[in-house]
């Protein structure tokens, strides 16, 4: 069911809703299937170079609960400030930063996202790419082992997967 729900919002979905809506929604489903090596009590979020997807997760999904985690999602506006989070998403006008960002997450089980093209070899664990008109993601099967991450069957299932 809930492979489906991913599908439609892959498909159907992104004729209707702006591409940062897709992505923000996408964001926010990917983190379950995604297992982090501790379990939190919070899942941290957060973006850096994209304000309408910061605005969309914010107000979507900032507070809200989700089983027993509560999302908190932040917004940097520069490298140096990037902690502390579960998931960080690089939008396009942070993509300079991404080399720098990837050393200063090396170490620690944070699921980095991108949205152009080539970052997903060069080290990001997923990817948006646009395939026929349609937001599609790559998943870095390499890049989330390192970071101590486990995906779901389902997630690679629906993703094109590299390294």
């Amino acid at each position: 069911m809930v492979s489906l729900i991913m599908l439609m919002v892959l498909s159907e979905g992104q004729a209707e809703r702006p591409s940062h809506e897709v992505r923000s929604m996408m964001i926010y489903n990917f983190i379950k299937y995604i297992q982090w090596p501790v379990e939190a009590e919070t899942c941290t979020i957060g973006v850096i170079g994209d304000d309408d997807v910061y605005n969309s997760l914010y107000n979507w999904y900032n507070g809200q609960l989700r089983g027993n985690k509560r999302f908190v999602i932040k917004k940097f506006d520069m490298a140096d400030q990037v902690s502390d989070c579960n998931v960080l998403y690089v939008g396009a006008t942070a993509v300079d930063s991404f080399g720098k960002l990837k050393t200063k997450l090396a170490n620690s089980p944070t699921l980095i996202i991108t949205n152009k093209p080539g970052l997903g070899a060069r080290g990001s664990a997923i990817n948006f790419i646009r395939v026929n008109n349609k937001q599609l993601f790559e998943l870095n099967k390499k890049v989330i082992e390192k970071a101590n991450l486990k995906v779901s069957n389902k997630l690679t299932g629906l993703a094109i997967l590299i390294g």
